[in-house]
């Protein structure tokens, strides 16, 4: 589910975002 949806953002969303959302995730695993 979070595979597909990360899919479809890619698709759809701007690099710039694509690029944020990925520097918010990397974030996100480290904390855990």
């Amino acid at each position: 589910m979070i595979i597909i949806g990360k899919t479809i953002a890619d698709i759809k969303i701007p690099d710039s975002l694509i690029a944020r959302q990925a520097q918010t995730q990397r974030l996100y695993n480290a904390r855990s």
